[in-house]
């Protein structure tokens, strides 16, 4: 019993660690995520609102619990792409 408790314990520090590697990666990346989908003849304000609608605006541990909580939760966002869940 007590060794398939250190896996199960083993695993959730595994999930969370990589959890917060991938949100750390995203947000180092370069480039400004509401640009890229706005596109280069975007205005100022327009990128505002896709900023405000993508939470990048807020504060970084915000963006983190919001993530972790979303992930827990099953939901791995819309994508860009097809904008479908």
């Amino acid at each position: 019993m007590a060794f398939v408790v250190r896996r199960i314990a083993g695993a959730v520090f595994v999930i969370f660690g990589t959890m917060t590697l991938v949100f750390s990666i995203l947000y180092w990346l370069p480039g400004d995520p509401a640009v890229l989908i706005a596109g280069d003849s975007a205005t100022e304000e327009s990128i505002a609102r896709i900023r405000a609608l993508l939470g990048t605006e807020r504060p970084l541990w915000e963006q983190y619990g919001d993530y972790l909580s979303r992930l827990l939760h099953g939901d791995l966002g819309i994508s860009f792409a097809t904008q479908e869940p």
